[in-house]
């Protein structure tokens, strides 16, 4: 269980949020609009939660994912690193698809995108 921190800037319209987990790696929920896309078997998901060694996307029910299946990866994050990586599917809930990474995101491109949403939400931008 996480223990969450939020900031609502001044104007209201953005609510900045950084999870502190008790887990080996470090998890980032991203915004809307700093977030990672995953392009797989030639979809593209939006990323909404990542950490070195795993992430977590949602989907329709037009593409069929089960716990197990193993795909090839390519990583696209906001500010254009591209990083490709194979990936086990380890949770399917609902639209909700977690996935092991097995191979490692550098913790360079995590922590970027980190840097640069801590520095909007203080900006209040």
């Amino acid at each position: 269980m996480g223990i969450e921190a939020s900031h609502t800037l001044p104007n209201a319209t953005r609510e900045c949020r950084v999870m502190l987990e008790r887990r080996e790696h470090l998890r980032l929920q991203y915004a809307p609009a700093e977030r990672p896309t995953v392009s797989m078997q030639g979809r593209t998901f939006q990323v909404f939660e990542m950490s070195e060694r795993g992430l977590r996307f949602k989907t329709d029910l037009a593409m069929v994912f089960a716990q197990g299946m193993t795909f090839g990866l390519t990583l696209t994050f906001y500010e254009g690193n591209i990083v490709n990586v194979p990936g086990t599917i380890i949770r399917v809930q609902h639209t909700c698809v977690g996935i092991r990474l097995l191979g490692t995101v550098p913790l360079e491109s995590i922590r970027t995108v980190e840097a640069l949403i801590k520095r909007r939400c203080a900006a209040g931008v």
